[in-house]
């Protein structure tokens, strides 16, 4: 599944990095069999270039929702940086879902292309329904 990122300015947690800035990242996208499946929304907290924040290990947690139900998701990977362009992968893990996907399970990989006008994520991996 591809995703062309939409990022919205927002307020940073306390416990954000010094400097960081958030944005509220959400996506859609027709992808066959199941339809318009919409992406987020995720709170992206980037760190500014040159903090031990930029680049570390990040945690994230999103969701993927089409008319059947929706997929929790848990994300880990680097933060990413202010201004700084670049491809940089990420792990997935279902947590949970709803609807035809209630007791699903499930991991892969997000390939997230940093641009600097937007980002692209291309997520691959295997999830399985549980009836």
């Amino acid at each position: 599944m591809v995703f062309d990122d939409t990022a919205v300015r927002t307020t940073c947690p306390p416990a954000s990095p010094a400097g960081a800035e958030c944005f509220e990242l959400s996506a859609a996208n027709d992808v066959p069999p199941y339809g318009s499946v919409t992406l987020g929304p995720m709170l992206d907290v980037e760190a500014p270039q040159g903090s031990p924040a930029c680049g570390s290990p990040a945690h994230y947690a999103t969701s993927l929702s089409t008319v059947s139900g929706r997929l929790q998701v848990a994300e880990s990977g680097p933060r990413l940086c202010l201004g700084v362009e670049g491809t940089f992968r990420r792990s997935f893990t279902v947590t949970g879902g709803t609807g035809a996907y209630a007791g699903s399970s499930g991991a892969g990989t997000i390939v997230l292309d940093v641009l600097s006008a937007g980002a692209q994520e291309t997520w691959t991996g295997d999830v399985a329904t549980h009836p």
